[in-house]
């Protein structure tokens, strides 16, 4: 993940790092999340939009022709993502329906645990989910009992609501 925004460093960074995907997060224009995509070099880009209201729904669609997944995700004032917070779902399943259409494919964070995430799911119907502090202690280190029953919970709800995909 990264929230550069210049194309030449994100790439740089992906080589660096050797990455499979690029999760691109942050305030980066179509332009430059389009010249990301043409030169991924064979990774997977995937571009976050933060549900914070309906004009989600028209970033999430006009970012889709640049990156092979959008990710959809919280934020806060303070944290552009990773803030443990769940969004407004009912939007989130306004740009899968709209995605689907296009068979981009959606993937699902913000606020997520293994007790909201099959509820999640049902209600947006994404691709995959993706989880950070939702299955972490007290001491804000992974869990393995949470990690464990994300999932499986996942795993269980994702199996009835799977899309195909291509690139």
């Amino acid at each position: 993940m990264t929230h550069l925004e210049d194309p030449g460093e994100i790439l740089s960074l992906a080589r660096h790092v050797g990455v499979d995907t690029i999760q691109v997060h942050g305030l980066v224009t179509y332009p430059s999340l389009a010249k990301v995509f043409e030169h991924a070099e064979g990774r997977r880009v995937t571009k976050a939009v933060h549900v914070v209201g309906p004009a989600a729904i028209e970033d999430a669609v006009g970012f889709a022709g640049a990156c092979d997944a959008i990710h959809l995700d919280s934020r806060t004032a303070e944290r552009l993502g990773g803030t443990g917070v769940t969004h407004d779902w009912s939007i989130s399943r306004k740009i899968a329906d709209a995605l689907r259409s296009q068979g981009q494919p959606v993937i699902l964070s913000g606020g997520l645990t293994p007790d909201n995430v099959v509820d999640a799911i049902h209600a947006v119907r994404p691709f995959a989910v993706d989880v950070n502090s939702g299955v972490e202690n007290a001491a804000a280190r992974k869990d393995l009992d949470l990690c464990s029953a994300f999932a499986s919970r996942s795993r269980e709800a994702l199996s009835g609501s799977r899309i195909e995909v291509s690139r």
